[in-house]
């Protein structure tokens, strides 16, 4: 026998439950620290990289700047020839940079050089018949100017702010890349809960990839400005740039390689289940 109040609820509308809402936060959240993670990456392996940066100055011209004007500066001595050879300058620019990075003061062994070229200028001056006393005037010179012009161009206002900066620079990144890296695990245990990695991730990687594109071309005039406000790092200004970017992009095309790999398993795994 049927009761009534069972004949009443049969009588009423069956309402669809409401599909469950989509978790935007987590997307959100995994989108934005992807980001931060991408850039701590970024900046360890450019700028905080010492390595990077050894190897962006020796090949620039700030090498053969030194050299052409200690060339041209001990002409003047009657000290002819290379002076200083590329080996050299490079060996004293890698110098520099370890002690940059090591924060220390730059403190450079200019010793040999000077001692080659104290010989190299007794014996041009004693060729001429100047007596010793000239010549170690003129020596004392030639050393003064040396100095002077290898400082001028390594140990510059911009350096040595760099070098007050970097410790910071670093301690914020570990600091950003601990933070993103444990964000991204959370999203990643949340999403295994809800079953909904898969999904989840391939927008994460595919967006965070797309604006971390965008990200760098904005952040290409910014480094070309902050390099080139120091006239010895200017001659450094384009290739770092461009090598900076390089490395972005890379960076960026393996997020958003990531993403369409992603991207093509769901849909594989959506026309298996159709």
């Amino acid at each position: 026998m049927i009761s009534r109040e069972s004949l009443r609820k049969q009588a009423q509308p069956q309402v669809s439950k409401p599909a469950p809402r989509r978790h935007w936060s987590s997307t959100l959240v995994g989108i934005l620290s992807m980001l931060v993670m991408m850039f701590c990456l970024l900046l360890n392996t450019t700028v905080l990289n010492e390595k990077f940066v050894a190897d962006e100055i020796t090949q620039s011209a700030v090498g053969g700047e030194i050299q052409s004007q200690i060339n041209s500066n001990l002409s003047q001595f009657g000290v002819e020839g290379e002076a200083i050879s590329k080996k050299q300058t490079n060996e004293l620019l890698q110098t520099a940079v370890k002690q940059v990075y090591e924060g220390r003061p730059i403190k450079l062994d200019l010793s040999d050089i000077l001692n080659n070229l104290e010989d190299n200028t007794t014996n041009t001056l004693s060729n001429y018949g100047v007596s010793g006393s000239v010549s170690g005037s003129l020596t004392d010179s030639v050393n003064s100017a040396v100095t002077n012009i290898i400082n001028s161009k390594i140990n510059t206002p911009a350096v040595n702010q760099f070098e007050s900066r970097i410790k910071l620079m670093r301690t914020l990144v570990i600091v950003g890349l601990i933070i993103s890296v444990a964000l991204v695990f959370m999203v990643v245990l949340y999403d295994l809960f809800t079953h909904t990695l898969l999904r989840d991730f391939r927008w994460i990687t595919l967006i965070s990839g797309g604006l971390f594109a965008l990200f760098l071309n904005f952040l290409k005039p910014l480094i070309h400005e902050v390099i080139s406000t120091d006239v010895t790092m200017n001659s450094l200004a384009t290739p770092i740039v461009n090598d900076i970017l390089q490395q972005g992009y890379w960076l960026t095309a393996g997020v958003v390689t990531i993403g369409l790999v992603l991207l093509v398993m769901s849909l594989l795994r959506r026309r298996r289940r159709a």
